[in-house]
């Protein structure tokens, strides 16, 4: 079941946390397309009583397993973030908008996944496929980012697209190897086979219309056979909770957002 709590984060925390997102710290993450915070619960500094707060009101208990900021150029794709799959410990995800730039909103299906963490993808599972900035700040796929870092270290001269400097080779290099560490369990996982999906109906044909307002980022061929729940606009003060296994991803439309995204497990579970 999807909730969704309104003026639930006052300008003061608002603020805490934007200020907190734009803090580089032993947890920050920053990639061409993200950029990302994940601090330890009860271990990190970051603005914990303000999160504590804002997970009081909107659950009666819990126990935080993973808490992550990020700024994000892109509409993230099809995805669950069920960790390693142990239904019977996963709770919520918890999404606090903090800003948006241009149109943002989260799409939840009615479909749910027991199994680990993953992507859905069935048009293309590759990890290596990525989305980067060109030269013009635009956007575009690049099949192969291996291939692409081979073409910049022996032919610079033939890549026109890209602005080839060191940054750029290091954040190629980086890319490359989060993403050789990809298996079940984490960010990087992805799924072909909706089989195991809840509520997959694979004859059922993806809503055009929806498709194109909503989620024209994603090939509809990777929609087919799943069903929207809502479609929740992004509005900063307000909190949206989920099951951790629902099946989820970005509308398309908005040029940046900043959020923060806790995903809580049952309270006495091992983590």
């Amino acid at each position: 079941m999807v909730e969704i709590f309104e003026n639930i984060v006052d300008k003061n925390d608002l603020s805490e946390l934007l200020r907190y997102m734009h803090t580089d710290d032993h947890t920050t993450d920053v990639r061409p397309d993200v950029r990302s915070n994940c601090p330890r619960w009860n271990q990190d500094k970051f603005p914990q009583a303000v999160l504590k707060r804002i997970l009081d009101r909107v659950l009666d208990s819990y126990q935080v397993e993973t808490v992550l900021f990020y700024n994000s150029r892109i509409s993230f794709r099809l995805h669950v973030d069920s960790a390693d799959g142990n239904v019977s410990r996963l709770q919520k995800n918890i999404l606090i908008p903090l800003w948006t730039q241009g149109y943002a909103a989260t799409v939840l299906f009615n479909n749910y996944w027991h199994g680990p963490s993953t992507r859905f993808s069935r048009t293309n599972a590759s990890p290596f496929r990525y989305n980067l900035p060109n030269q013009q700040g635009q956007f575009v796929w690049v099949d192969d980012i291996r291939i692409l870092l081979e073409q910049v270290k022996h032919h610079p001269e033939s890549i026109t697209e890209f602005e080839v400097n060191d940054k750029f080779i290091r954040d190629l290099e980086n890319l490359i190897s989060v993403r050789s560490k990809s298996g079940p369990g984490t960010a990087d996982q992805r799924t072909s086979d909706y089989n195991q999906i809840i509520n997959f109906k694979p004859n059922q044909a993806f809503d055009q219309h929806l498709h194109q307002q909503y989620v024209s980022h994603i090939p509809i061929d990777d929609l087919h056979g799943l069903t929207v729940d809502q479609v929740v606009e992004w509005q900063p003060g307000s909190v949206i909770v989920f099951d951790r296994t629902q099946l989820h991803c970005a509308a398309s439309g908005h040029e940046q957002k900043i959020g923060v995204s806790i995903f809580t497990n049952l309270p006495g579970c091992n983590i």
